[in-house]
């Protein structure tokens, strides 16, 4: 289903729950989107969508079109809806900012990368070495970051076998 149209996945949601209340088993719901933003802070979209796709997709971004609809159903009038999106955005920089804070009272956001695998993958490594090495002024390190497609020679390549002889996307598809 369009997973950027709120009311339909509102409905497969709600029909999804009924089912499962009246014992008729669980209900798997495949919402089709897209992601606007970068991955991670080492992602390049330019590299791999051109500009004309992210456009079609902002056309069908939820948010809006859910707004849309809320204005022209007369749910919401203008005014509301700017009142609310200023509301949002002041509760949003007050999220940030107590994040902020927070961060400030770890070790610094590089202790985002601790705890995350018993043993860090190389090609994180390198992206916790480089968010490290950029320092608070993060978002000129862009030209300075790895290049993190490049196979690490420490790192085995995916279409290699394992040990045992299974291949990693079989067995990334069989762990899901």
């Amino acid at each position: 289903m369009d997973g950027n149209d709120v009311l339909a996945v509102r409905a497969a949601a709600d029909e999804a729950v009924e089912r499962a209340r009246s014992g008729d088993g669980p209900t798997m719901l495949e919402c089709v989107t897209y992601r606007l933003s970068l991955h991670t802070t080492a992602d390049d979209p330019t590299r791999y969508r051109d500009e004309e796709e992210v456009e079609r997709w902002m056309e069908r971004d939820p948010i809006p079109r859910f707004r849309d609809h809320l204005v022209r159903s007369g749910i919401l009038d203008e005014d509301a809806a700017e009142g609310l999106a200023e509301e949002i955005d002041e509760e949003l920089a007050g999220v940030w900012t107590a994040a902020e804070k927070r961060i400030g009272e770890l070790d610094g956001a590089e202790a985002m990368f601790d705890h995350l695998y018993a043993e860090m993958p190389p090609t994180l490594r390198a992206q916790a070495g480089a968010f490290v090495d950029a320092g608070p002024d993060r978002a000129a390190a862009d030209e300075d970051e790895p290049d993190l497609d490049e196979p690490d020679e420490d790192e085995p390549d995916e279409d290699e076998p394992d040990a045992d002889g299974r291949d990693r996307n079989e067995e990334e598809a069989d762990h899901g």
